[in-house]
């Protein structure tokens, strides 16, 4: 008998828990004043190695060279970080590859087009 009371005790105690998780649950999701967390691009996957190169073609051009220029706005030879910002965004749209955008990365962390692929930018 004195088991039986236990088990009941158990079970009130863990009713009670349950409902205060769903509560509190609730609560935070309903009463949060806090702004939505903006859209940010995503992070692109990790590329093994980057096989886009600068004379063969890649999944969308002609080249990595094309590719390049696509991406190269304001044709100074330099993907800057608007035009970076810019790849990121066809990127996270999946309209390039991980490959291609690691490509963009490639050639703004080298400093310009031709550092990457030489005699791309003309």
């Amino acid at each position: 008998m004195e088991e039986k009371a236990n088990n009941n005790k158990k079970k009130k105690l863990l009713t009670i828990v349950l409902v205060f998780a769903v509560v509190l649950a609730v609560t935070a999701t309903t009463w949060c004043d806090q702004p939505p967390i903006p859209a940010t691009p995503r992070i692109p996957d990790q590329p093994s190695t980057v096989t886009s190169k600068c004379t063969e073609s890649t999944a969308h051009f002609a080249s990595g060279c094309a590719l390049l220029k696509y991406f190269d706005t304001d044709n100074d030879g330099e993907i800057d970080d608007s035009e970076l910002s810019a790849a990121a965004s066809v990127y996270s749209a999946g309209s390039i590859t991980a490959d291609e955008y690691a490509f963009v990365v490639a050639a703004h962390v080298k400093g310009s087009i031709n550092a990457l692929c030489p005699g791309c930018y003309t």
